[in-house]
């Protein structure tokens, strides 16, 4: 028993792991249930215009999808929770909005309605089910006779349709307005077989040295008034933050060094490695010996510690304890070989053992930022001047930000939904708790602004560093317009375009206006100079964000036949799935950034 036990010891720590990380969310739950700061109602984790997301539909989701992702032999570590969860707390606002909308529109499905899907839907695990199969394909007959069958219990199914056709028909009405007519169906079918081979010449922008402090305020003032348009901003918010991170603790490192060293022990007592290596590693396969494991070269061995033992330790013989930043590692070199290039090959069995985060640390963690978020808000707000109640406590800027694109100071929290909606649905002064994938953060949003033409104040620095490229553009347009005449007047493009030590020439190989030039990239400003313009030397210099180019068309040839009906089918439904599918994103973003949305997951302050 005691053997069994201990070859199965990865699987037990995982398993206790596990029913410990459970813990904390049971914990977190019941204080749900207490109510938060912001909750209101019992076991409610959230609000969405008002309606609640209780704890149980959340946990639920997130236990779903940690099992999927073990099912699938996955390890479910702790920045992977924290996606799962915000995966399922993404996914239960957005089944709410949709749910919403639907009751706002006075959308129903009649009984007919739903008996008519049953029969001319049926879902793909049913079509692929073998029970409904003839020679390989789905029978539709057989499906209809189960249907009639009076002794199956077809409620569930019944159940699906009957929420699923709702959102069916809303989905209709968003896309009602997407039409593909003939004309986009030919022009994608050219895009896409139209080829053209070019030689250019880049002058590229960045190899103009300009000093940034070359243009006065005036001038930059200027600037900025001349190109307004371009500093226009959606709505904006300001906050700052302290973040917590996740790192593992002293007793994280002890106890990975324990297990290793329990590893150890047990190799020098006789114990075959091959079973350690199941019992204990979390080494990638390559890495576990055996069938699994590969042969690699020095370069492909990421740890320092573990490719020097590979490539020293004689065949069979067993290293010391090799430690590196993420874990501890104990490697028995199975063999080694040159192969027919020279390159010298190692395999090992590499029992690794990684510094995880216990839930202890986690709980540590989070306790922390609960406690300063507490703080906070005594202090009215000011972090800073909590901040020096907490010891490495830092108080980080972010700002200004809209309700998409990448918020640098936050990382990968910047990217994260939740986030936005607090920042733009919250009360300027709010202190509020968000978890993200390597850290806690305490948020205190500062400021809104409504959508507008961002200050000059404010922009700067952007302004600045837009000036400065405009003017590198400049330069290098100069420069190829030189060589564009020398072009003109006979010289081949290749040797007009030897005498700039800046420019570079080159050719493409065919591409078509859908796909990647060698050289020119898929710049749509060039592709479109390229596929509507007539072969030869292009009389114009073309400018884009990169530098400046001169093109020759050398040739473009056009399909050489025409779009049969059934070719032209396909085409449509190409483009018609994806308009459809870009509409359908935007209105759900639109959706969920005019929403209310309250989060109560990270308000766990009981006061």
């Amino acid at each position: 028993m005691f053997e069994m036990m201990r070859r199965n010891t990865k699987i037990i720590m995982w398993i206790t792991a596990g029913a410990f990380v459970l813990l904390i969310f049971l914990a977190w739950g019941a204080e749900y249930q207490i109510g938060t700061n912001g909750g209101g109602a019992q076991g409610v984790v959230g609000r969405v215009n008002g309606q609640p997301i209780h704890g149980t539909a959340y946990f639920d989701r997130v236990q779903t999808a940690r099992e999927g992702y073990r099912q699938q032999g996955q390890t479910v570590d702790d920045a992977t929770d924290a996606q799962i969860r915000q995966g399922a707390w993404d996914a239960l606002i957005q089944e709410v909005l949709v749910q919403q909308e639907i009751d706002r529109l006075g959308i129903t499905v009649t009984d007919r309605e739903v008996v008519q899907a049953i029969r001319d839907q049926p879902l793909p695990f049913i079509a692929q089910s073998a029970e409904f199969q003839t020679d390989g394909r789905f029978d539709y007959n057989k499906y209809l006779n189960a249907l009639r069958d009076p002794s199956r219990n077809w409620i569930q199914l019944e159940r699906y349709y009957r929420a699923d056709l709702p959102k069916q028909k809303l989905q209709s009405l968003v896309t009602a307005s997407v039409k593909i007519n003939d004309a986009e169906v030919e022009r994608q079918y050219e895009s896409e077989n139209t080829k053209a081979k070019v030689a250019y010449v880049h002058l590229p922008a960045g190899r103009f040295e300009v000093d940034p402090e070359s243009a006065g305020d005036a001038e930059l003032r200027s600037f900025y008034e001349e190109r307004k348009e371009d500093y226009r901003t959606g709505p904006q918010a300001w906050a700052e933050f302290v973040r917590f991170e996740k790192r593992p603790a002293t007793i994280d490192t002890l106890n990975a060094r324990g297990m290793i060293e329990q590893a150890q022990r047990e190799a020098q007592e006789g114990e075959s490695f091959d079973i350690l290596v199941a019992a204990y590693s979390e080494a990638p396969p390559q890495l576990q010996g055996g069938e699994t494991g590969s042969y690699l070269s020095r370069d492909q061995f990421s740890a320092p510690t573990v490719r020097e033992a590979a490539f020293s330790l004689a065949v069979g013989e067993v290293s010391d304890i090799l430690t590196e930043p993420n874990g501890f590692h104990l490697i028995k070199v199975l063999d080694r070989l040159t192969t027919e290039a020279g390159v010298e090959q190692a395999k090992i069995a590499d029992i690794f053992i990684p510094i995880v985060l216990s839930p202890e640390t986690l709980i540590e963690v989070r306790d922390r930022t609960v406690s300063f978020a507490g703080a906070s808000r005594e202090h009215g707000g000011d972090l800073r001047a909590t901040a020096a109640e907490f010891p490495g406590a830092t108080v980080t800027p972010a700002g200004p930000f809209g309700r998409s694109g990448f918020v640098p100071s936050l990382g990968r929290l910047g990217q994260i939904a939740s986030f936005r909606d607090w920042a733009f649905n919250a009360p300027v002064g709010a202190v509020h708790t968000l978890e993200g994938p390597e850290a806690w953060y305490v948020m205190h949003l500062m400021d809104h602004r409504p959508a507008g033409i961002a200050p000059f104040a404010e922009m700067e620095s952007r302004v600045r560093a837009d000036y400065v490229a405009s003017v590198q553009v400049s330069q290098a347009a100069e420069r190829a317009a030189a060589i564009l005449s020398r072009a003109r007047g006979g010289t081949p493009l290749e040797e007009a375009a030897g005498s700039d030590t800046l420019a570079t020439f080159g050719t493409t190989d065919e591409f078509s206006r859908r796909g990647f030039a060698r050289g020119l990239g898929n710049d749509p400003e060039l592709m479109a100079r390229v596929f509507t313009s007539s072969a030869g030397l292009l009389p114009e210099v073309v400018t884009t964000s990169r530098g400046a180019y001169v093109l020759e068309i050398l040739s473009r040839t056009e399909p050489e036949e025409s779009l049969s009906a059934e070719q032209k089918e396909t085409i449509r439904q190409q483009i018609l799935g994806r308009r459809r599918g870009e509409v359908i994103n935007r209105w759900l973003e639109d959706l969920r950034s005019r929403a209310e949305i309250k989060d109560y997951r990270g308000e766990i302050d009981l006061s």
